[in-house]
């Protein structure tokens, strides 16, 4: 009777760890046993990625973790509310889809103080004795009636540089900015300059006084322009010795409008037709014959290989570029963009007011919201999807999903707005204001 009874514990003991192991390895591979209704379900993780921090995580509104980065695991497929608290904060929170053997990863969590007043900083006072410029990262502080001038440039993590120079000229007009801290300006009648602010360098020129749509592509360091119609391309180191009686320097003839990338190719409408120009070979290609007008072509520089913002019928509309100048759509009727961040993501707003992202690695359109008819896009607050837009005299800071919207400062009316790495500047009245929280979460 013993061996019989000790022959069945033992039958029961290895039954009852064959299934803790089946259970285990279950779980081991994602899946999650429900006794009740007798059915085993695979599930996922939900990685919520930030630096270290205390805070706390919910799922549906059941607390998860109290610290940051957070794996949420054993997660069945579907949608959840995603919310993250830190004392002192505004709370974040936005929805998640979960998929069977893809892991989660949510990068875009944004935790605001409740008081910026900390964090409020004056840089710079501007009187009305000063006319100011203002670039995709830098200002330029200029007195009336002098030559010097002070630049400002904002770096990464909140650094600032302050510099004078002394261009040597009374008066000057900013032609257009460049993304690459430089710029073309006009000193006088028929008198140009190239300034590298980086550098410090500035190439002085002169060009013909029928000169019109003068542009300097930094890249291929040539300076553009068109006359009576004909585009010219010059060397910019050479372009004082231009002859205007010299046809080795005029590319095209007879254009409407034209717009250089970074990858040594010129971009030109002629009679409604698109051609792109190889600077470094010469060799000219028919790139697209549309129905229409075709108005006016504008390179925008970004991360990526670029952008075309073409107008065709009073309607623009984007096409995304890789370097060999092929372009594929992204957007109609675009109002408004802001270019691609690091993730290749594309901003725009459309003339119905319309705000859509387009991830340009997966060509994948999503639309977050209407704004308002007087918003303005100023550009990516960091890379992780958050955006600056202005909408009346009011600042927020939103994300790709419309799920946060975060008012950052009220009654702004300024036309000198800049963010740089999750820091912004802007001129209140007379004062250079800087917001910079993320000592925050030291």
């Amino acid at each position: 009777m013993k061996k019989v009874l000790r022959i069945v514990l033992q039958l029961l003991v290895a039954v009852l760890f064959i299934a803790v192991s089946a259970v285990a390895l279950l779980f081991a591979y994602g899946y999650k046993v429900d006794v009740e209704e007798g059915v085993v379900q695979k599930t996922s993780i939900i990685d919520v990625s930030w630096p270290v921090t205390e805070a706390r995580v919910f799922l549906d509104d059941v607390l998860k973790g109290k610290v940051l980065p957070y794996q949420i695991k054993g997660v069945l497929p579907g949608t959840y509310e995603l919310e993250v608290k830190k004392d002192g904060f505004l709370p974040w929170a936005r929805k998640i889809k979960v998929v069977v053997d893809y892991v989660s990863i949510v990068r875009d969590v944004l935790l605001i103080p409740n008081d910026l007043g900390p964090y409020w900083k004056t840089l710079d006072e501007f009187t009305e004795e000063y006319v100011i410029y203002s670039g995709e990262d830098f200002l330029l502080k200029k007195e009336v009636g002098s030559a010097a001038v002070e630049v400002i440039s904002f770096g990464d993590r909140g650094l600032i540089k302050e510099e004078r120079m002394d261009f040597g000229w009374d008066d000057f007009s900013i032609l257009e900015v460049y993304t690459d801290a430089a710029m073309l300006v006009e000193i006088e009648a028929n008198g140009y300059a190239f300034i590298d602010l980086n550098s410090n360098n500035v190439i002085e020129f002169q060009l013909p006084e029928v000169a019109e749509n003068i542009s300097v592509d930094v890249v291929s360091e040539n300076v553009f322009f068109t006359q009576n119609g004909d585009l010219y391309m010059v060397p910019l180191q050479t372009v004082d010795q231009f002859m205007l009686s010299s046809l080795d320097q005029r590319i095209f003839f007879d254009i409407e409008d034209y717009a250089v990338d970074k990858n040594y190719h010129v971009f030109v409408i002629k009679k409604s037709m698109i051609y792109k120009y190889d600077i470094g070979s010469g060799d000219i290609y028919l790139k697209e014959k549309t129905p229409g007008m075709v108005d006016d072509i504008e390179f925008i520089k970004d991360k990526g290989d670029g952008l075309l913002l073409i107008e065709e019928n009073g309607y623009k509309y984007l096409v995304g570029l890789d370097r060999y100048g092929n372009y594929s759509p992204v957007a109609e009727k675009v109002k408004q963009i802001i270019k691609r961040n690091v993730g290749y993501d594309v901003l725009y707003v459309t003339e119905e007011n319309n705000m859509f992202t387009v991830d340009m690695t997966k060509n994948k359109k999503r639309f977050i919201r209407t704004v308002s008819d007087d918003a303005g896009l100023h550009g990516w607050f960091d890379y992780s999807g958050h955006f600056l837009i202005q909408e009346g005299d009011d600042l927020f800071i939103e994300d790709l999903y419309g799920a946060n919207k975060f008012k950052i400062y009220e009654n702004i009316g300024s036309k000198h707005v800049i963010v740089v790495d999750k820091a912004l500047y802007f001129i209140d009245e007379k004062d250079l204001i800087q917001i910079y929280w993320q000592k925050a979460y030291d």
